[in-house]
């Protein structure tokens, strides 16, 4: 947000884009920072949010910590926060297709590492962020895999029934696992996103220009 607002006083939107709706799509870690900022940070936007779609947002993690480890990661800081640990997650998880599994697990860009602090960060931001459903005002729709073992899909189909039920698009994907846009049924996936768009669009925003924001 604060790039967003960085690039506005430095006249990067012209008047007319400023007032363009925005629609959000974030993917896991994303669309936790997503509905964060739509909820804590909604009047920083420099333009109108419209919407959100959301691949497997991490809204709790699959991983059930036993009650030291968590405590202890609850409460890192200093210099151990900056420590790294190996990622116990494979590119076997992330799809099921398997050249797109083994270019991840061999792409020397891809880091396959994380920090305490940051796993101390998502932690607590994704419990907090739990209790904020009945505070989205915005239509969301969920894309989630029902094979993702890295965040809980029934954690937020839990999320999505804390909202008004009109604001809510849930769709499932038997077939895939955490990364949907890598996996088999990624044209199905963004069939229904565009299918969405275009309701959304000729519902509410019909008088408005819509432009998607990636996150």
């Amino acid at each position: 947000i604060q790039l967003l607002k960085t690039t506005e006083q430095e006249n990067y939107y012209t008047d007319e884009q400023r007032n363009f709706c925005r629609i959000i799509g974030a993917h896991s870690m994303g669309g936790l920072i997503a509905l964060k900022s739509v909820v804590e940070n909604s009047l920083d936007f420099p333009f109108p949010i419209a919407g959100l779609f959301l691949s497997n947002p991490c809204i709790k993690s699959s991983i059930d910590l036993p009650a030291p480890v968590e405590a202890m990661i609850r409460n890192v800081s200093g210099p151990l926060a900056k420590i790294r640990y190996p990622s116990i997650y494979q590119g076997k998880h992330l799809t099921g297709l398997e050249e797109r599994a083994e270019n991840f697990d061999t792409d020397p860009l891809i880091s396959k590492f994380m920090t305490f602090g940051l796993a101390r960060e998502v932690l607590l931001k994704s419990e907090k962020l739990r209790s904020y459903s009945y505070c989205i005002d915005l239509p969301c729709l969920f894309l989630l895999s029902k094979k993702d073992v890295i965040v809980d899909p029934k954690a937020t189909e839990l999320f999505a029934k804390g909202m008004e039920k009109n604001l809510v698009t849930m769709k499932k994907y038997s077939q895939s696992h955490h990364d949907l846009f890598n996996d088999r049924e990624a044209k199905v996936v963004m069939e229904d996103i565009l299918q969405w768009l275009e309701v959304l669009s000729s519902s509410v925003f019909s008088s408005s220009q819509v432009v998607p924001q990636q996150v």
